[in-house]
This record gives C-alpha cells, structure tokens and sequence, in this order.
C-alpha cells in the first residue's frame, strides 16, 4: 500500500491565490502600517490589563485588529499548498525527497 502524502498538482494555483494577496496584505501591513477597518473584531485577551493599572477579569473581550493574524495564516497556508504540490512532471526522487521533508515538516 503505497501512502501519498503531497497535496494534488491543483494546490499550486489554490496555494498562489492564497498567497499573493497575504502577502500583500502582510507587506502593507509591516511597512506602511496599514489596518483595515474591515478586520476589526471583538476578541478574547488573556492579559488586558496596564502594568500598574487596575486589574481586570481573567477572561475579557477586547476590540482588536486582526489584519497582522490573516496575513500570517494566509501566508503559511498559501506556502503549504504551493511548496507541497505534486509537479505535473515529477520523477521519484524529487518526489521522494519533497515527501519526506512534508514529513519532517509536519
């Protein structure tokens, strides 16, 4: 029984739409600064309080930005899926020496 672990050769144009815009979007983000009012959202923080302000509960909701966790998320996504694709031509070996490295990845 013979187990294939690489994603189908279609990944790699699923995984460069992921890419390109998470990129972007990452880019944008680090360089410019650039928050998009369309990601905020309502948030569970774990540690909300000021340093030397008063203490809040354990568990509070926080409005937060997420743009920065998309970018990341889409970019490790979108690298998976491109990285671990079948090629439409691949011999044994190259497809030998990516599954193992999936595996070791993993």
């Amino acid at each position: 029984m013979k187990i294939h672990y690489l994603f189908p050769y279609s990944f790699k144009f699923i995984g460069l739409i992921i890419l390109i815009p998470s990129l972007i979007l990452g880019a944008l983000f680090v360089f410019f600064d650039i928050q998009l009012e369309v990601f905020n959202a309502k948030v569970p923080a774990l540690l909300a309080d000021d340093l030397f302000g008063p203490q809040k509960d354990a568990l509070t909701i926080i409005k937060n930005n997420i743009t920065d966790e998309i970018a990341a998320i889409g970019l490790i996504v979108g690298a998976l899926f491109f990285a671990f694709s079948r090629e439409k031509m691949e011999d044994e070996y190259i497809a030998k020496i990516r599954l193992e490295s999936l595996v070791w990845a993993v």
